[in-house]
């Protein structure tokens, strides 16, 4: 199993460990990923993000969150 997952990011691909994510925030059709290092603002639906992230260390608290 990856323990990661690949973004787009200003028309760069940067790969974002799991382990790094604190939580995900919906904000219409963005979300914006928030890390210890830096906070990134990505054109994905939260549904769609939902999918890649492993449930076991992810859960969907509220519409609009996913904590890890």
């Amino acid at each position: 199993m990856q323990n990661f997952f690949f973004i787009r990011f200003n028309g760069k691909y940067v790969r974002l460990l799991f382990s790094d994510i604190n939580y995900v925030a919906a904000s219409k059709n963005y979300i914006k990923i928030v890390t210890d290092k830096k906070i990134w603002l990505v054109l994905i639906s939260l549904k769609r993000i939902e999918q890649v992230l492993p449930c076991g260390l992810f859960r969907r608290i509220h519409k609009s969150f996913i904590v890890s």
